[in-house]
């Protein structure tokens, strides 16, 4: 039987209980509460706090604002005073309107380029005028950032049968290794630096027998500006005490007032180590390699450890500090099994597939630019004003992932676009679940919102009041507490149908929600929403509201789960120290019974308890408990819950697939019957686990060889010029098949496929893929489907909001053997591709569809 050796509990029962539908999460009591006094600089003291519904509480006074973003034209470098006019009119229409809660950004670059004449002129007025303002400095270190970027498959081409010169087109290159090896990568023909260009890079390649690629690992330099830089990070490594020191330097010489509240983006809006570029960046600049060698040095202690996790098969002599400058020359399945020595240009061989070379290096810069964010805002409350500071997110972030309970920044704001429940199932979910789990308390304000993304919107404003207020309800739903939408003035060109103030009108909608929380701002202070957490990845699991008013939440603790076939799933959460149960069954209600162990019925065994919309009664020693789509919580078990009717049902699921392999005269049907008869004669009811995974075993091979449809995982291609395949948490199969943007005039990324059709058919085709990815389809080399029609989005997205199922139109598909070509003409991550019979198909995540009537 599978056990939960690190969450078997330790308690027992013979009293049964009913509970309600509680949150799972860890105990609130024991958070730890960011607080402060602000001196304002007629040296007024002001308390502030945030309490544990993510509220920041001024005065002793929740303090839930309702405003938006506003890009002062005076802030900037070279801000004038008709700029400032502007500015002034901006503000006078805002409080015309009553509103008066706002953030204000510099309208180009970061905020410490604007003269502090400029920054103060503007707080002024904001305090004489009655304004509760933040400010977002969206600045960083300037110091250029270059770093090697490891993506094989994103710099690689097929060599010339002839050789001959090949040029990779790419822009801030430093320099460049490359590699001519054979397409399975085993067999290193040539290697060495490329040659600079002024578009990018050549490499003369020999005129070789046989197939080759070549590939390179660039070296970038990514130069900061205004928006940061393409890595999603600036150089903290090299530069963050020359910034902090411009920071402090810059607060000298300018004093907020009474209505300040708070900083945001202390860094550049845009920081994230998410997109695939930033994953598999490796900075090379001295601070970047001091910092790596010291994470290193302490979680190895010896060249030894580091060795054997990292899967070095070539043991040279080395040092730790040494081997910190190694370069992987592999990720997303492609490229060479070595590490690259840039000091001494040799590699070394390596197993990737038992490497940790790539999660180390993606844990430690989360926790290092973590820990600048944090040291970052301890410089802003110590040295400048002692008020929350706020970085922002638009869904699941390492850097808000297993907190640190070191004082730091106080909120996490949410940005979250679109319309209705997406915005909580897309980026708000994401964002409150991980608030929820910090050891401190975090302010929860929107700091962006709109019903599009900034870049798509065609209109500007809301389509009516009531969609206005219908999404703010949303947000305030899942936890936010304060809405600061994008914006009440923005001069952005790229962002300009996000401005509020070309229909005024429309600011009247922000006072009148404001005036809303007003009438009932005690019950939204204190309130938090009522939430259940899956363990994130969980494939069954999404983001979405459940029963109760809850909602379902990802929880990075750790968690196990469990498949009961037709009778539901479960999985188990660590909390409070003791394993807890959740139970489900995605295909409707039904009712379950569970034998209690022999360890619950002792004397004085602490009482199981579980949620009252199961419904649970005990006879004898069977608890009876109703399951359905949403999760029931199940408390103090001494081992897993499997129902008792999990194997009958499994064996009659399976028994019915025998017969129709039989009828369709499959030569394994032999084989499938054998081992379900060896299955029941094994089957131990008080150990029922272990059989019930073997039925579920010999059921998913007969399943596969029944489907009446084509599931193809994305990343089984057996030959594809995308990026990469990538880890994706919550994919089919853990992964997907990845491109990022390319250069202009690069080829389009192609994944082709081989598909058999048993007999001439119409199908349905769907793809389950990052939102807008621009995917066409070719089937032997004609257009595959029947008629050119966009796609159609279909259901909640999945993958902590990555990727959604999109329904492409029919295709006509002769018998045979067919050769099916995707391409992604830009940035895609494609999870699968699904041809079925029209009708047939509900997305439910990453799931396959049922086999109907079995």
């Amino acid at each position: 039987m599978r056990k939960m050796r690190a969450l078997r509990l330790v308690a027992a029962l013979t009293v049964l209980l009913c509970v309600s539908f509680l949150p799972a999460a860890t105990s609130r009591a024991a958070l730890l509460a960011s607080h402060g006094i602000y001196i304002d600089s007629s040296g007024a003291k002001q308390s502030w706090h945030v309490n544990t519904a993510h509220t920041l509480v001024w005065n002793d006074k929740a303090f839930v604002p309702v405003g938006g973003l506003f890009q002062a034209r005076s802030w900037t470098a070279t801000g004038t005073d008709a700029d400032w006019d502007s500015d002034k009119q901006a503000l006078d229409l805002l409080k015309s309107r009553n509103i008066t809660d706002i953030y204000v950004q510099p309208a180009r670059g970061g905020l410490t380029l604007v003269p502090p004449a400029n920054l103060q002129r503007l707080i002024d007025y904001l305090d004489a005028q009655g304004f509760t303002y933040g400010i977002s400095i969206n600045d960083g270190p300037r110091e250029a950032l270059t770093g090697y970027v490891v993506r094989p498959g994103a710099y690689r081409q097929e060599v010339p049968e002839a050789g001959g010169q090949m040029k990779f087109a790419m822009d801030n290159l430093a320099s460049a290794l490359y590699f001519i090896v054979t397409p399975s990568g085993s067999d290193v023909q040539e290697s060495g630096e490329a040659k600079m260009t002024a578009d990018g890079a050549t490499i003369n390649a020999r005129n070789l027998p046989g197939s080759f690629v070549a590939f390179l690992i660039p070296k970038k330099v990514y130069y900061f500006t205004g928006r940061g830089n393409a890595a999603g990070v600036p150089n903290l490594w090299d530069g963050f005490d020359g910034y902090r020191d411009s920071l402090i330097s810059l607060f000298r010489r300018v004093h907020t007032g009474k209505g300040f509240r708070f900083f945001v983006d202390a860094l550049p809006k845009t920081l994230s180590l998410e997109s695939a570029e930033a994953e598999r960046l490796i900075p090379t600049g001295p601070g970047f390699a001091t910092e790596w060698s010291a994470y290193l040095g302490r979680r190895y202690k010896s060249l030894e450890a580091l060795d054997q996790a990292w899967g070095v098969l070539d043991h040279e002599s080395r040092d730790i500090d040494q081997a910190a400058q190694l370069i992987p020359l592999w990720s997303g399945g492609k490229g060479i099994g070595s590490l690259y020595d840039p000091t001494t240009s040799h590699t070394i061989k390596v197993d990737t597939q038992r490497s940790s070379f790539w999660n180390d290096m993606t844990t430690f810069k989360a926790r290092s630019v973590r820990r600048y964010m944090n040291d970052l805002a301890l410089t802003l409350k110590r040295a400048v004003a002692d008020v929350p500071i706020v970085y922002r997110s638009s869904g699941y972030s390492a850097f808000f992932s297993d907190l640190p309970a070191d004082d730091g920044f106080d909120g996490i704001g949410i940005d979250a676009y679109g319309r209705g429940s997406d915005l909580v199932t897309g980026s708000a979910g994401y964002v409150y679940a991980q608030a929820s789990e910090s050891p401190r308390t975090m302010w929860l304000p929107v700091t962006g919102t709109a019903d599009a993304p900034p870049t798509k919107k065609t209109a500007p404003g809301y389509a009516s009041r009531l969609a206005f207020q219908s999404d703010l309800d949303y947000l305030r739903d899942i936890g936010a507490r304060g809405f600061y939408v994008t914006g009440v003035r923005i001069v952005d060109p790229a962002e300009k149908m996000c401005d509020l103030s070309q229909v005024p009108d429309q600011l009247g909608y922000l006072a009148d929600y404001q005036r809303m929380l007003v009438a009932t701002g005690v019950r939204a202070a204190d309130s938090v929403p009522n939430a259940v957490f899956y363990p994130r990845g969980l494939r069954s699991a999404s983001v979405r509201p459940i029963a109760n008013h809850a909602w379902w939440l990802p929880t990075d603790r750790p968690g196990v789960f469990y498949d009961f076939g037709p009778v539901g799933h479960a999985y188990a959460l660590s909390e409070n120290g003791a394993a807890v149960y959740y139970l489900f069954n995605p295909d409707g209600i039904r009712r379950i019974h569970l034998r209690l162990p022999k360890a619950n019925r002792l004397p004085g065994a602490t009482p199981v308890a579980w949620s009252t919309a199961a419904n649970g009664e005990i006879h004898k020693d069977i608890l009876a408990l109703t399951i359905g789509p949403d999760p029931i919580r199940v408390m103090n078990l001494s081992s897993l819950p499997v129902p008792t009717e999990t194997f009958e049902a499994l064996n009659s699921q399976a028994t019915a697939l025998t017969k129709v392999l039989r009828a369709r005269n499959i030569l394994d049907t032999g084989r499938f019957e054998a081992e379900l008869s060896n299955a029941k004669i094994r089957f131990n009811v008080d150990q029922p686990y272990t059989g019930v995974l073997d039925v579920e075993r010999i059921i998913a091979e007969m399943r596969e060889v029944l489907r009446p449809y084509a599931w193809i995982e994305a990343e089984s291609s057996l030959r594809q010029t995308f990026d990469e395949i990538s880890d994706r948490a919550g994919a089919s199969g853990g992964r997907v098949l990845l491109v990022d943007p390319r250069a202009a005039g690069a080829p389009a990324a192609i994944a082709t496929y081989t598909v058999t059709v048993r007999a001439n058919a119409t199908y349905e085709l769907w793809v389950a893929a990052s939102p807008d990815a621009p995917l066409s389809f070719r089937l032997d080399d004609q257009p595959v489907l029947d008629s050119a029609v966009l796609p159609t989005r279909v259901g909640a997205p999945y993958a902590n909001g990555s990727l959604v199922w999109m329904k492409y139109g029919l295709a006509t598909l002769p018998k045979g053997q067919h050769r099916l070509e995707v391409r992604a003409n830009g940035p895609a991550a494609v999870d699968v591709i699904l041809l079925i019979n029209p009708g047939q198909f509900v997305p439910d995540g990453p799931n396959p569809p049922a086999l109907a009537g079995l």
